[in-house]
């Protein structure tokens, strides 16, 4: 559990249907650094997914509840995320 807490994750999500945010937030990230109070360098991780541009309302509330589901792993997920959202469904 120390290990854990002694852990400083930096996520930033992205949800929505503009490319030019989506591309505005990797260009952020490949270009942000940040070292905590010791020095270190911060883990930061850029999550994006891109919503589809004009969905009918049935395509979009499936595409809000996958999202709903998938949220709590894609914040956990110890990594960078990038994923285009075309038939309403993320990659398991």
């Amino acid at each position: 559990k120390q290990a854990e807490k002694a852990r400083s994750w930096k996520n930033i999500i992205s949800v929505g249907d503009s490319e030019a945010e989506r591309l505005a937030l990797q260009d952020i990230a490949m270009s942000h650094q940040q070292r905590d109070r010791n020095g270190k360098w911060k883990e930061f991780r850029c999550k994006t997914v891109k919503l589809m541009s004009e969905p009918t309302l049935a395509q979009l509330t499936e595409q809000v509840r996958v999202l709903t589901t998938a949220l709590p792993a894609l914040v956990m997920h110890d990594g960078d995320f990038d994923y285009e959202m075309e038939n309403g469904d993320l990659p398991s």
